[in-house]
């Protein structure tokens, strides 16, 4: 199911980047999924290193610049175990992990790239792309948190609170 759900979160991310570039979405698709799919794994290792692969198969896919998001996705994977371990498994604290994430992968985006070169400093950058962000990734959590939950009863797959 892990695979599955990687697997088409990563082709929404291509769908929303491709046909709608210059839209008020900005997905983060797949840093979706990984809060999301957090519960199906039974070892924080290896969701751990699930983070890092995502993150670099998001670099090699999308951004060019390798282990950039692959550390992200990392740090984001720890702060989600330590949201997760404090809080209950519920549609609300993914939403709550989402949002927190996505800021997190902004704010972290645009500093690498800003200390790079790469765009210049303006928090109106950054805010746009925070609540462009926000607006189609919170959906996509609550679809995926409710399909994985009721996929995940119906075949039996262990989830962990």
């Amino acid at each position: 199911m892990i695979i599955i759900v990687s697997f088409f979160s990563f082709v929404f991310d291509f769908i929303f980047n491709y046909f709608f570039k210059n839209s008020l979405f900005l997905p983060l698709i797949i840093l979706t999924s990984i809060i999301v799919l957090r519960p199906y794994f039974k070892r924080v290792n290896y969701y751990y290193l699930f983070c890092f692969v995502i993150g670099f198969f998001y670099d090699l896919i999308y951004t060019g610049n390798y282990f950039m998001s692959s550390a992200f996705f990392l740090i984001i994977g720890v702060l989600i175990c330590f949201v997760s371990a404090n809080m209950p498994n519920n549609v609300f604290v993914s939403i709550f992990e989402v949002i927190i994430s996505i800021v997190l992968y902004r704010i972290l985006c645009f500093i690498f790239l800003f200390f790079n070169g790469v765009v210049s400093f303006s928090f109106n950058l950054l805010f746009k792309s925070i609540y462009c962000s926000l607006i189609i990734n919170v959906v996509y959590c609550i679809i995926m948190y409710f399909i994985l939950y009721f996929v995940s009863k119906k075949f039996k797959i262990e989830r962990i609170n």
